[in-house]
C-alpha cells in the first residue's frame, strides 16, 4: 500500500512538471506574439511618413506665411506710376504672396528677368540717389539668391521660402523709402506754402491799407 502511495506521489510531481512546462511555453508564445504585434505597429509608424510626402509642400506653407508686401502711399503711388520696370516686379511679387514654393519656384526665372530693367537709371530724379540704389541693389541680391537656389535639389522648402520672404523684405525696403521720399517732399510743399503765405500777409502794411 505504501507502494503504491509513493507512486501516486511521483505522477503527481510529474504531472505538476509537465503542468509547469505547458505554462511557461504558452507564457512564451504570448511573449513572442506580442513582439511580433510591436515590431509591426513600429514598422507602419515609420513608414508613414513616406506615403505624406506628396503632401509635404502643403504642410511648409501653412507653417511658413509669407510677409505682406507694404502698399505705397496715395501720393507716392501716383508719382511713380510710369516707371514700369517697378511696376511689374510689384505684379509679380502680389501674384507670388499667393503661390506655395513649389509654384514660386518654378516661376523665380520670371522674377529674375524683371531685374534687368532695374539696372538701367532710375527715370525719377528724386530717387535717382546712392541711397535709394543701395536699396535696388539689395533686392537684386536677394532675388538672384532666390534664383540660385531654385538648382539646387537639397534646398527644403522652409529654406526657399524663408528666402523669398528676404527678397519681399527687401522690396518692402524699397517702397518704405520711396514713402518716405514723397512725404518729405509734400511736407516740404506745404512748409513753402506756408512761408509764402506768411511773406504775404507781412507785406500788407498799414499805409497799404489806408
Amino acid at each position: 500500500m505504501y507502494s503504491s502511495y509513493v507512486k501516486h506521489v511521483k505522477n503527481f510531481n510529474f504531472y505538476q512538471k509537465d503542468l509547469r512546462t505547458l505554462t511557461f511555453l504558452i507564457m512564451k508564445s504570448y511573449v513572442l506574439i506580442l513582439l511580433v504585434f510591436c515590431f509591426f505597429l513600429s514598422c507602419k509608424k515609420e513608414a508613414q511618413p513616406e506615403s505624406n510626402t506628396v503632401s509635404q509642400e502643403k504642410i511648409v506653407q501653412k507653417k511658413i506665411d509669407l510677409v505682406k508686401i507694404l502698399p505705397l502711399d496715395k501720393e507716392a503711388s501716383k508719382e511713380i506710376d510710369g516707371w514700369t520696370a517697378y511696376q511689374n516686379i510689384d505684379d509679380a511679387l502680389k501674384k507670388y504672396v499667393k503661390m506655395t514654393s513649389v509654384e514660386i519656384k518654378g516661376n523665380a526665372i520670371e522674377l529674375k528677368q524683371l531685374l534687368d530693367p532695374l539696372n538701367e537709371t532710375i527715370p525719377i530724379a528724386i530717387l535717382n540717389t546712392p541711397a535709394f540704389k543701395a536699396r535696388i541693389n539689395v533686392f537684386k541680391t536677394e532675388v538672384l539668391r532666390l534664383w540660385d537656389m531654385t538648382n539646387i535639389a537639397a534646398i527644403k522648402p522652409e529654406e526657399f521660402m524663408f528666402q523669398m520672404n528676404k527678397v519681399i523684405e527687401a522690396f518692402n525696403a524699397i517702397n518704405s523709402k520711396i514713402n518716405a521720399v514723397y512725404l518729405e517732399q509734400s511736407l516740404e510743399d506745404d512748409l513753402d506754402l506756408e512761408i509764402i503765405d506768411q511773406n504775404s500777409s507781412t507785406s500788407i502794411t498799414p499805409e497799404k491799407i489806408k
